[in-house]
């Protein structure tokens, strides 16, 4: 599974099992911000009292890859699929450079 790569900001809520805040940048420069659970962004196990930033990835779905006219590949990703995550002004659709992606 193909995901975009995070940084775990903050820890926000300790309700099981555990929130947190990401953030990640598009090619547009434009920062997003994603609260998520922190089973579905990592494997660690965080908590108030962890230090941060941290790193994650929030899955998603390749819909197209393509050269940009710098010659650097760009991928548009829909991180709605699989678990229906957005960020938190609702856009789920990122184009992203291809080094911004991770496997797992």
């Amino acid at each position: 599974m193909d995901g975009i790569k995070v940084k775990i900001v903050e820890y926000i809520d300790s309700h099981f099992p555990g929130w947190v805040r990401c953030s990640f940048q598009d090619i547009y420069n434009v920062e997003y911000f994603v609260t998520e659970k922190v089973p579905v962004v990592t494997q660690e196990d965080l908590h108030e009292t962890s230090i941060y930033p941290r790193f994650g990835v929030i899955a998603g779905e390749i819909e197209k890859t393509y050269i940009n006219s710098n010659k650097q590949e760009i991928v548009t990703i829909n991180i709605e699929k699989p678990w229906g995550i957005e960020t938190e002004d609702g856009k789920s659709v990122f184009d992203v450079y291809k080094n911004q992606l991770a496997s797992w």
